[in-house]
């Protein structure tokens, strides 16, 4: 089994911590870098991170590969109600990673200014959902959708996108995960 992506992508690490304990290769890649992509369309038609390689299987999207290793694995699949609530995840992240190739692109919040005031404001939104959903009791196994949120808080304070310091829940749930030896292990910091 290979795994294809970046070591500070979400995406890719949310894979990662899933694999765990599991056999697998790493080949780094980045779909940023012109002396990457030639090769890595080959693999990945879509150009996004992560890829897997298992055998005659290749797979090109982080939820598909979960789903295929909870699979593989003999994990429980994510229910209707948990994928909607992997949804709001996601949202959360692709609005912040758009708002950052933005700027690296160096268009400005000023000269986007309804874009980048929708993804931000998705941002809130969803943060607000997910509090909610903590103080309900989700979350409460490190499973693929704590994985998920974990990792999507962890890349926004890593690449500073966003203040969700005004939720308490998940201030709690980021600490109570942020010094796991798994998480460690994976961190882009490094």
């Amino acid at each position: 089994m290979i795994l294809y992506g970046s070591t500070t992508s979400p995406y890719v690490r949310r894979i990662r911590l899933m694999l765990q304990g599991v056999d697998y290769e790493f080949q780094r890649t980045q779909v940023f870098q012109e002396e990457y992509r030639e090769d890595f369309a080959k693999i990945n038609p879509i150009m996004k991170v992560p890829a897997l390689i298992d055998g005659d299987t290749t797979l090109f999207d982080s939820n598909v590969i979960a789903e295929y290793l909870q699979d593989k694995l003999g994990q429980p699949f994510l229910s209707i109600e948990q994928k909607n609530i992997l949804a709001t995840i996601n949202g959360v992240l692709d609005s912040l990673v758009q708002v950052m190739i933005l700027s690296r692109e160096q268009i400005t919040a000023e000269q986007a200014p309804t874009y980048v005031g929708l993804q931000r404001n998705r941002a809130q939104l969803c943060f607000a959902y997910l509090e909610g959903l903590l103080e309900t009791g989700e979350f409460a196994y490190w499973d693929y959708l704590s994985i998920s949120l974990y990792t999507t808080l962890d890349w926004i304070a890593f690449r500073q996108m966003s203040d969700w310091s005004v939720y308490p829940n998940l201030n709690t749930f980021y600490a109570r995960h942020h010094q796991r030896n798994d998480v460690i292990q994976t961190d882009p910091r490094l």
